[in-house]
Parts: C-alpha cells; structure tokens; sequence
C-alpha cells in the first residue's frame, strides 16, 4: 500500500510523466514532443469534430488539462489551459492554440479565435457545476478577437487581457493564445530566411525566363539565367521575413531553389518531343554516379 501510494503521489507531483502516460509517448519524451503529441490527439478528438461523443469530449478535456499541468510546471505558456497560483477562487488563465497562415503572420491582423475551453466556472470537473448540466457540456464556445503581430512565428504567445476564466470574484484572467503557423508545401522557414521552391518548365530552365516569385512583402521579378542548374540556389537578399533582433525594416533572405517540372501531358506528341531532348546531352548525366563508392 504504501508502494502504490508513493508512486501515485511521484506521478502527481510529475505533469510531464502522466502527459507521457496518457500520450502513450516514450518516457524519454521531452516537452515539445509531447506538445505535438497533444496537438495531433486534440485535433482527431475535438468536440467540433465529434459532436455528440461525450467520451471524445472527456479525453479532449484531459489533454487539456494534461497540457496545461506540463506547461504550468515548465513555467511557460504553451499547454490548454493554466492555473495563477495563489490558492482556490482566483481568476485563471486560459491557453488555446490558434492556426494562421504564413503570410497572416509576416502581415500580422485582427483575427476572430472560436475558442473552445473547458468550464470556466468549475474547470471541467462537471458534476455538480450548475453551468455544465445547463449547457449539457463540460466545454464552453467563445468568440474572441486576437491581434497578431506583424512578423509573428510559431510558437509565440499572444496575450488578450481579461479574456480568461473568472475566478470567485468579478474579474477574469487573460486568455493566452500560442500562435501555430502553417507554412505551405514547398516552403521551408529558417530563421527569418525562407526557403521556396520555384517551379520550371522544360523551357524556362533551358531559355531562362522572367518569373514573378511571391515575397513576404509582394511579387518581384526574377531573372532565371539559361540552362539554369537545379542544384543552384538564387537569393534574393532582404526579400524574407521580417527580422526579429534587428530593426529599421530588415529582413532576411529569399532563396529559391530551380525545380524544372515535367509536362503532365503522355501523349504521343510530348513523347516525341522528350525524346528529341536525348541528343541534346554532350555526356552521360549519370557518368560519376557509378563510382559514387569506388
């Protein structure tokens, strides 16, 4: 007896392990990887997406929960959902996770968060809460009006003050809003450089061509040099996002990398026509390829 109470309070005095737990994640597990471990199980469970599965709803709500314990005890704003200290019936603060496009955040803008929380009055414990037998539900729907930052990232936190749970008395603790953003296929974000793509066609990387390319701050016209090798990179320099540690309107770099795409069409025309590309090479492409392990 005295075993198993000792590990449920060790589990208890632990967020971090019971998260791991109830994830179902290697116990090496750190604390981002179980953030994306919650994210994915809470999009599959939200109750948007299972209207009338009260068990989805209970296990979504426990996520929350779970997230918001991790978060509380790493000190950070990050998890669903996390408590001010300072004892029972003060206002609490409520953290949700809202999903912007890469250019919503480089812009930055007013946006409407439909924000799905846990109780407010009892914080998801149900049972005798007045407010979740008249709702029938242990989750509250609130419109809220956040404002992004221009050259917001992923991960930052958006504070909206008095936008939380209320605690005994008339105020409110503010809502924490972390900020996902979805960067498109063919886009990779480093720093504030990013990385694009820039489909060809067979004739643009032979004749070189004029290409409008999008950048964070609107079209430009690049300059694609004949015969263009897809292995190069072109940099357009301060064409990126916005610089973080620097001011004065920076920003970092756009490099695109050349990426010639087939015709689609298989008919007999295009076949002939690829054909005739074959005699257009002076030596075996794959000349140095065979002797990679010489």
């Amino acid at each position: 007896m005295g075993t198993r109470n000792g590990e449920s309070m060790e589990r208890r005095k632990d967020p971090l392990r019971r998260a791991r737990e109830a994830l179902g994640v290697s116990s090496g597990a750190g604390m981002e990887e179980v953030r994306r471990a919650v994210r994915r199980r809470a999009r599959e469970l939200h109750p948007d997406l299972r209207p009338g599965d009260p068990a989805a709803e209970e296990r979504f709500k426990r996520l929350v929960e779970a997230l918001g314990e991790v978060t509380a005890a790493a000190g950070r704003a990050g998890g669903r959902e996390e408590r001010r200290r300072g004892g029972a019936g003060r206002a609490r603060n409520v953290v949700a996770e809202f999903e912007v496009r890469l250019g919503e955040a480089e812009r930055g803008g007013a946006h409407e968060l439909r924000l799905r929380v846990v109780c407010p009055e009892c914080g998801g414990k149900g049972g005798s809460c007045p407010a979740c037998r008249k709702r029938g539900s242990r989750t509250v729907e609130r419109l809220v009006r956040v404002q992004v930052p221009a050259g917001a990232r992923d991960g930052d936190v958006v504070r909206v003050a008095g936008e939380g749970a209320a605690g005994g008395g008339a105020a409110r603790g503010d809502l924490l809003v972390r900020l996902v953003v979805r960067v498109p296929e063919g886009v990779r974000v480093e720093g504030d450089d990013v990385h694009l793509d820039l489909p060809l066609t067979v004739g643009e990387a032979w004749e070189g061509a004029g290409i409008e390319v999008p950048t964070p701050a609107g079209p430009v016209l690049v300059t694609v040099p004949p015969g263009v090798d897809p292995r190069a990179v072109l940099r357009l320099r301060e064409r990126g996002l916005r610089r973080r540690a620097a001011g004065g309107g920076r920003r970092g770099d756009l490099l695109l990398h050349p990426l010639v795409v087939l015709p689609d069409r298989r008919d007999e025309r295009t076949a002939v026509a690829v054909a005739g590309l074959a005699a257009g090479y002076s030596c075996a492409p794959r000349r140095m390829f065979l002797r990679v392990f010489e």
